[in-house]
């Protein structure tokens, strides 16, 4: 009999705004060291607990910042959402009034040695059920969702919190209290990727008066001042979660299809009863469903601390049996399929939901646990008395050798102090992670005097890296109107197949070529890269 579970982000149909719910206390989660005890990993490898309750609610979404700190959404209101204003517009901050205003809360989170959190700071509190968020620029400034918007907050006086709040795109329904806008994910083109889940239907506008109608599983990307809002991919039945490869290849988890797809820009993917369009669905991945429909939060692994067998992973998040599955992917033309491992994570502990992975800047895998032991909405009714509403948790994984010797993982570094010639020097750095909040930070922070900085060091200097520094630098480049032709033509025959696809990602979000640049995305047509023909094409 097949599953007909939810996980804890994917709620059921919420038919009961105006109810009152009478929390009941129910059983108590083991404490964190009796589940750490619990956990099993491969060797060598070993769980550390990162913050937990009650300095934070049921965490949904993870993210990381230019400076290094974690940020997180979580919930103590779901799955019921608040009554009362998120929001008091003539004021511009959270926490508005009304009856039950909203609880839950966008938290910062400084990492200390041993991965324990040495800081916490609630930058944004009165959200309702958020569940995306990306902080931006130096970590002054953060997107979050909650109920019925995205919105734009800023901690404009320096002391941690955010004071002025805009709302950047609405409205999303929440008919279904998974959130509709979750998993935000900032890109080195300029774009916030997200999801949209099941049952809900959102008509979103855009400053420029675009409406963009989403109707359950989609997924969509946002640019981060308000001025354009555009659907990506159709279908899916709740995607959430989502991860890019230093290829630029974009991933997500989907609940009651496949546990992961790769997205193709404008394709259509499988939903209930759905028939596919004149091209077809776009491509499967796998073949199985990892022993349940909930499946959430993938991360790929693009970093240097875990030994090179798990690198080129997606670490797959599944709440429903309490794991982490690991599927290494295998390339076949511009496809990729996944060849399942082990599971990485496995416990006994029925509390054990884990909902989204990342991984960090400094190559640990972080993991949202939702810590409930209730987890069905369909088996058990949301006001359920052991349903927990309290606890959450959040774990990192970490590679300390065979003989558990390794030295503890160095702190994430600081980006927002370094020179520019520093920060275009990390553009080389084999994490993704680091690389891309760089990229970013770059066209953030340093508009006019990044170009030169980075056209020099694209042209040669030290081997190790270059390849990527020249892949993220383009898109520097180009998000700063500094990608000219002849560079254009120069990277075009680069020797490097991931500068070339990254070339012509670039010029597909151009709305106009010149004659010359189209002919280079022909000829890119038969290029021997498959990636790069799949680029050309797209």
């Amino acid at each position: 009999m097949p599953y007909r579970f939810k996980t804890p982000i994917f709620a059921a149909l919420v038919v009961a705004a105006r109810f009152t719910y009478l929390f009941a206390a129910g059983p108590e989660p083991p404490s964190t060291d009796e589940q750490l005890r619990g956990f099993r990993v491969p060797p060598g490898f070993e769980m550390q607990l990162v913050i937990s309750d009650p300095d934070i609610g049921q965490p949904m979404n993870l993210n990381f910042d230019a400076r290094g700190r974690l940020w997180l959404t979580h919930s103590i209101e779901y799955p019921f959402p608040a009554k009362g204003e998120g929001v008091e517009p003539d004021r511009g901050r959270f926490a508005g009034g009304g009856e039950n205003p909203p609880r839950d809360r966008l938290t910062v989170v400084e990492i200390g040695d041993t991965g324990r959190a040495r800081s916490v700071t609630h930058f944004a509190v009165g959200l309702n059920i958020p569940i995306g968020n990306t902080p931006l620029k130096d970590g002054r400034e953060a997107l979050v969702y909650g109920i019925p918007s995205i919105f734009h907050a800023v901690d404009q006086d320096g002391d941690g919190q955010a004071d002025s709040v805009t709302t950047l795109y609405t409205r999303f329904g929440n008919r279904d209290v998974h959130g509709n806008a979750s998993s935000f994910t900032r890109w080195i083109d300029g774009w916030v990727y997200g999801c949209h889940g099941f049952a809900n239907h959102s008509e979103v506008t855009d400053a420029s008066g675009n409406v963009v109608k989403l109707h359950s599983g989609n997924t969509y990307r946002f640019r981060e001042d308000g001025s354009h809002f555009q659907q990506f991919t159709w279908g899916q039945v709740n995607p959430f979660g989502m991860t890019f490869d230093p290829w630029g290849n974009l991933y997500d988890a989907d609940c009651h299809s496949r546990p992961v797809y790769q997205l193709l820009r404008g394709a259509t993917y499988p939903s209930f009863g759905s028939q596919p369009p004149s091209l077809g669905f776009g491509p499967e991945m796998i073949n199985h469903n990892h022993g349940s429909t909930g499946i959430c939060g993938p991360a790929y692994y693009a970093a240097r601390h875990f030994p090179a067998e798990y690198h080129d992973s997606l670490f797959i998040c599944n709440p429903v049996t309490g794991r982490v599955h690991r599927d290494k992917l295998q390339r076949f033309g511009s496809t990729y399929l996944c060849d399942t491992q082990p599971d990485f994570i496995t416990t006994d502990d029925k509390w054990f939901r884990p909902v989204d992975a990342l991984v960090g800047p400094d190559g640990a895998l972080y993991v949202a646990d939702f810590c409930n032991l209730v987890i069905g909405h369909y088996e058990a009714p949301l006001n359920h008395p052991d349903r927990d509403r309290t606890h959450g948790r959040v774990w990192r994984v970490v590679y300390r050798g065979d003989d558990g010797s390794s030295e503890p993982l160095p702190l994430p570094r600081d980006l927002t102090k370094l020179s520019v010639t520093e920060l275009v020097e990390q553009l080389r750095h084999p994490n993704l992670r680091v690389r891309t909040l760089a990229t970013n930070y770059l066209v953030d922070a340093h508009a006019e005097t990044a170009p030169a900085i980075v056209r020099q060091a694209m042209q040669g200097g030290k081997p190790s890296g270059l390849d990527w520094l020249r892949a993220h630098g383009l898109w520097v480049l180009e998000r700063l109107n500094q990608l000219d032709d002849s560079l254009i033509e120069q990277l075009a025959s680069d020797d490097a197949a991931l500068v070339r696809v990254h070339l012509m990602r670039a010029l597909a979000e151009r709305s106009q070529w010149t004659p010359d640049q189209a002919a280079l995305v022909l000829a890119a047509l038969r290029d021997e890269s498959a990636f790069v023909q799949r680029g050309a094409a797209g």
